[in-house]
């Protein structure tokens, strides 16, 4: 037969799931039932085996038996949990990585030049191979008023800059 104090005690039990001493149980339960109520009540549930006992020196500490809280159910909704938390942790790289990537890819973007300013810089360029190749002219009209040296010089600049020219127009 189960008394008020019993059906107290394991309720309060349950709801805390942790180990007390019979002193802790009468504190918590606000002293609404006597301590010798509490004992005989602990010792009863004890002997049907709703809770466990366990001696620490002198004292005993009560818990309730952990079989209650035994679910089948509970263990495949851990398991269908975990099967989620995998998925989701699976998701979670596959968009990281795709967020490197187009990460990666603005950067390369912001890096290159504009079709405008590509076009600004071919301009100049043309500007000064012109102008280059008009001087350039200029001294093979008259050979005698430029040395060799400076006129292989010349011819090098020259050189460069189309070859810069012609890079940037393989860009387009």
């Amino acid at each position: 037969m189960s008394s008020a104090a019993e059906n107290a005690i394991l309720a309060y039990l349950m709801k805390q799931n942790r180990p007390y001493s019979a002193v802790d149980v009468f504190n918590n339960l606000h002293k609404e039932h006597g301590k010798t109520a509490i004992q005989k009540g602990l010792d009863v549930l004890v002997v049907v085996g709703k809770i466990r006992e366990k001696l620490y020196g002198k004292q005993k500490v009560y818990a309730v038996s952990q079989e209650a809280f035994d679910d089948p159910e509970l263990e495949s909704n851990v398991k269908q949990l975990d099967s989620q938390v995998a998925q989701l942790t699976t998701e979670l790289n596959e968009a990281t990585k795709s967020l490197r990537d187009s990460e990666a890819q603005l950067a390369s973007l912001v890096s290159t030049l504009s079709t405008v300013e590509a076009k600004e810089i071919l301009a100049k360029v043309s500007e000064e191979t012109n102008k280059l190749e008009e001087k350039l002219k200029s001294i093979k009209e008259n050979p005698s008023k430029v040395c060799g040296l400076h006129f292989r010089k010349l011819e090098r600049l020259n050189e460069l800059h189309c070859m810069r020219c012609f890079a940037l127009e393989t860009k387009f």
